[in-house]
This record gives C-alpha cells, sequence and structure tokens, in this order.
C-alpha cells in the first residue's frame, strides 16, 4: 500500500509537471506575445513562436512532435536509434539530424526551411516523400510536397532573434504573423489588398512601427475601429476616406 501510494504521488507530480501517461506526452501552449524553448531528455531543443499549440510524445524508441498551431524551431540531437518526426495537418516531417523549423500556414498548408542537416518530407495523404537538405525549403499539403526552393531558415524563424523578415510575402500573411505579438490586432479589411507584397524587417514588438512602413509603401491607410486596427484600400478617386487614421 506504501508503494502504491508512492506512486500515485509521483504520477501526481508528473501530471502537474505536465507529463502524462507511459509514454510520456507533453502539451504546449503558447499565448499572444509568448516563446517558449523545452529542452528534451537527450538534449535536442524546440523553441515554440507566439500562438503555438502542440504535444510532444516521447518513448525509447521515438520523439513525436504534433504541431497543431503556430511554428517551431528543432535543433535535434540525432540518434538512429530514436527517431524524431513532426506531424501536422499538412504532413510529416522526419529528422535525419538538423536544425529545421516549421510553420502552419492558412488551411492545411505547412512551410518547412532546413538550416543544417537533411529532413524528409511526405503529405499525411500519402504520396511522394522528398528529401530537403540545408539552405532549402518547401511548402507541403495533404496532397502533396512542393519543389522545394533555396531558403534562409535562420531569416524565415527570425522570430526567435526578435524580428520578422518578410520577402514578398502576401500581406495577408505578413498580418498574420504580426498579430501574434500585437496587443491591438490589425485587420486586412480590403480583400484587394490581401495579395500585396511586403517585404522588410521589423521587430515582432514594434507592431506601431509595421504599420507605419505599410502606410508609406503600400495604397493603404490604417484606422483604428471597436479595439482594432483596420488596414483599408486608398481609393484612387478619394472617395470614402476613412476617418479616425492613426497618424
Amino acid at each position: 500500500m506504501a508503494a502504491v501510494g508512492v506512486l500515485l504521488a509521483l504520477a501526481g507530480i508528473l501530471r502537474f509537471a505536465g507529463w502524462e501517461g507511459p509514454e510520456r506526452t507533453l502539451h504546449v501552449a503558447t499565448a499572444g506575445n509568448e516563446q517558449r524553448e523545452i529542452v528534451l531528455d537527450d538534449g535536442s531543443r524546440i523553441q515554440f513562436d507566439a500562438g503555438s499549440t502542440a504535444t510532444i510524445h516521447l518513448s525509447p524508441s521515438s520523439q513525436r512532435v504534433v504541431l497543431d498551431r503556430g511554428e517551431a524551431w528543432f535543433i535535434v540531437e540525432h540518434r538512429p536509434e530514436r527517431r524524431f518526426e513532426v506531424e501536422t495537418r499538412a504532413g510529416r516531417i522526419v529528422d535525419i539530424g538538423t536544425r529545421f523549423g516549421v510553420r502552419l500556414e492558412d488551411g492545411e498548408r505547412a512551410s518547412v526551411s532546413v538550416a543544417e542537416g537533411e529532413v524528409d518530407v511526405s503529405p499525411r495523404g500519402g504520396g511522394t516523400t522528398r528529401r530537403l537538405t540545408a539552405g532549402m525549403g518547401l511548402s507541403v499539403t495533404p496532397g502533396g510536397v512542393g519543389e522545394p526552393a533555396p531558403q534562409d531558415a535562420d531569416a524565415a524563424f527570425a522570430w526567435r532573434e526578435g524580428r520578422l523578415v518578410f520577402e514578398g510575402t502576401p500581406l495577408r500573411e505578413a498580418v498574420a504573423r504580426m498579430n501574434r505579438y500585437c496587443s491591438e490586432p490589425l485587420l486586412v479589411a480590403d480583400r484587394s489588398l490581401e495579395r500585396m507584397r511586403v517585404s522588410g524587417v521589423f521587430r515582432i514588438k514594434d507592431g506601431p512601427g509595421f504599420v507605419w512602413a505599410l502606410e508609406q509603401t503600400l495604397p493603404l491607410r490604417a484606422v483604428r475601429r471597436a479595439g482594432r486596427i483596420e488596414l483599408v484600400a486608398i481609393r484612387p478617386e478619394g472617395k470614402d476616406e476613412p476617418p479616425a487614421l492613426i497618424r
């Protein structure tokens, strides 16, 4: 009875710390403007960006990260006897000793970028597996894996250093990423603006600077309405000029 009591107490401590069950499971959720690093027992590290949710499953033979939302950066201590993989709603990424990042985009699409080493990427719906090497990136959906293309992984995942780097990024995507850190959310109010492209380097905690840059480079204005900032198109004919401009 005493031994059972000790085991139950230990189980309670593990559950309180976030670990559950014989496989050991850790649930991770980061709030807005919060980043977190998890260090695994073999020294592998996972850095989660703001607004991310994931479940980490650990066993003697495998380490599996189910990324449900947001993005994460992985620094993996590769061990042939212990498989490391990342699972998303878009597909699966299997590590072959590397530093790489995974970002969930709108809908069922994930972007994968490798800084060091290699990963194998396969679609969730089954199909061709592609090997992605250092300095390359690609997108994956349940229906297939895109063609690898050159990409600076450290720049693509520069949030780890407090920056966002955009290179011809659609405005809608850039705004969605900046919103993870803004106390005052941004909204692309005009569909005509969604596919406009954004380029530049921005501090993740400088929402006003980001909005100012958009106003200087794109045909839009920022308007405060109902606790948020709406980005609206500037009408060439000068009509429907939005009130209450930020500046």
